[in-house]
């Protein structure tokens, strides 16, 4: 719903900011909604995106290890192409099981 000059389409604006969607109600006053966050854990390669998980809300161990458990299906056992599996030192990469996985691929 929304207002505006006769012959002038309706127009609505929305900013995104931090977790929250901010609705422009009338011309300085804003409405702030709930929106979820969303994650988004892509795996590349030199050949471009391998796999990719969007989920609402952060990722935690029992979400990555999920991750990582449909990821080894699209990767190769050692020396073939898309056999090395690439982490940094985020708390969720330690998880009980991530190792596990990786190395019976």
């Amino acid at each position: 719903m929304g207002w505006s000059l006769v012959g002038l389409r309706a127009q609505r604006r929305s900013h995104f900011v931090r977790g929250t969607r901010c609705v422009e109600v009338s011309n300085c006053r804003y409405l702030a909604l709930y929106s979820p966050r969303y994650t988004m854990l892509p795996a590349l390669s030199s050949e471009g995106l391998v796999y990719t998980k969007i989920i609402v809300g952060p990722y935690d161990g029992d979400s990555f290890v999920r991750y990582i458990e449909n990821l080894v299906e699209h990767m190769n056992p050692y020396p073939a192409p898309k056999s090395i599996l690439l982490m940094d030192n985020c708390s969720i990469h330690h998880v009980e099981g991530v190792s596990e996985l990786c190395s019976a691929r």
